[in-house]
Parts: structure tokens; C-alpha cells; sequence
């Protein structure tokens, strides 16, 4: 009888014990399991929206109506971070550029006829490479107070002009591309200031939107917005 109840005991102790091993090793799996993606970890992805302004100098020829000018920007962002104050990464966009222009005796872009209202737009493809600078110490998992510089590109796959008129009552709006004088990529650079999922964003472009001969005036340089990140 003592014999079994030992027995009974022996096996029992073992299957704890094995149960017990079972346990602990799957509690060190998790714990030991760091997660590297966060907005202060290791890697970070992100969605955002940018909207703004057209802003710059305005040549003879080619003034635009600055309150009605601007950009909409729709894009993915991706941060890989080196220590607690630097970071590196890239974007990826859509921008929609659209250009209100003065209808005015003298004006060129893209043609001498005036309109009642007449706009030149551009819409683009682009991206850029950045270096982070984050000024907040303690900020937990978060992005913190931080100034980007970068260099920025964009492919032109589509510069749309439109006008609209009216005539005895009739109104109309026509829209025309397809036009040979574009050159169908910009280059800049780009800055932004921002904290968490806000920021400044500011960009200059260095490259011309019409080809040389042309003989166009250009189109104001910078763009400046208000981003707002989606996490």
C-alpha cells in the first residue's frame, strides 16, 4: 500500500513539475519578445495629410490669386531611429497643386487670354529622404517636439488647365492637358516642425515647371502647410 501511495505521489510531483517547466518556458518566450514599432521605438510607419499654401514671389506674367492657390497631399511616412535625438527616413506621396491665376492685361501662363476664372494645376508623384532631429527627452512612446530636413522629387504626371467663362448666359468650363512645355519633374528641399501627429511643413523648388523655350515666366516656388499625421 505504501509502495502505490509512492508511487502515486512520485508521478503526481513529476507532472507538476513538467507542467510547471512548460509554463515558465512560454513566460520567458513572451517577456523576452521586444516590440521594435512604435512611434519612439526602433521603427515607425505612418499615413498623413498635408494641406496649404502657395507662397513666393510673383513674376510678371504669371501672378496668382495667393489666398485661392494651394496643395492637398496625401502620403505614408516611414522613421528608423538611431538614439533618442536622431532619426532618418522617408516618404511617399500624392500632391495635388492647384494655381489660381490672375486674370490680368499682361498675363502669360499659360496663354494671353483672359478668362473669368482659370487655374493651372499639377498633379505629382514624389518622395523624400530625411534626417530627424527630436528635441523631447521624456516623451514615452510618442514622436516628441522634432524638426525634419530633406531632399524632395516629384514626377508631374498630369499639368490640367482650367477655365471657365461666360457668354450671353452661358456658362462654361473647359479642361485641357496634354501640353509640351512642362517638364514633368521638380526637385527641393523639404522642412517641416512638428510635434507628434502635427507639423509645418515647408518645401522650395529649385527646378522650373516650363522648358526654356517656352519663354514662360515661372510660377511661385514655395509651399507651405499644416500636416496632420494618422496613426
Amino acid at each position: 500500500m505504501k509502495k502505490v501511495l509512492f508511487i502515486s505521489l512520485f508521478a503526481l510531483f513529476s507532472s507538476l513539475l513538467i507542467a510547471q517547466d512548460v509554463v515558465f518556458e512560454n513566460e520567458t518566450k513572451d517577456y523576452s519578445e521586444v516590440d521594435e514599432n512604435g512611434p519612439n521605438l526602433k521603427k515607425y510607419n505612418h499615413g498623413y495629410f498635408s494641406y496649404g499654401f502657395v507662397l513666393g514671389e510673383n513674376l510678371t506674367g504669371a501672378n496668382i490669386n495667393y489666398g485661392s492657390s494651394g496643395f492637398t497631399e496625401f502620403g505614408f511616412r516611414y522613421k528608423l531611429k538611431f538614439n533618442q535625438y536622431l532619426s532618418a527616413g522617408y516618404s511617399f506621396s500624392a500632391r495635388f497643386q492647384f494655381n489660381s491665376i490672375m486674370q490680368e492685361v499682361g498675363k502669360l501662363i499659360p496663354d494671353a487670354t483672359l478668362n473669368r476664372k482659370e487655374n493651372l494645376n499639377f498633379n505629382s508623384l514624389g518622395g523624400d529622404l530625411y534626417l530627424r532631429i527630436n528635441f523631447s527627452k521624456r516623451r514615452g512612446n510618442m514622436i516628441g517636439f522634432y524638426m525634419d530636413m530633406g531632399a524632395r522629387a516629384d514626377y508631374i504626371y498630369k499639368m490640367l488647365h482650367q477655365t471657365k467663362n461666360t457668354e450671353n448666359g452661358i456658362k462654361s468650363k473647359i479642361k485641357k492637358h496634354g501640353y509640351d512645355f512642362n517638364i514633368p519633374y521638380t526637385y527641393g528641399p523639404v522642412f517641416r516642425l512638428g510635434k507628434n501627429q502635427y507639423a509645418l511643413t515647408a518645401t522650395y523648388r529649385y527646378s522650373n515647371y516650363f522648358k526654356n523655350t517656352a519663354n514662360l515666366p515661372e510660377l511661385p516656388r514655395i509651399l507651405l502647410g499644416i500636416e496632420f499625421g494618422i496613426f
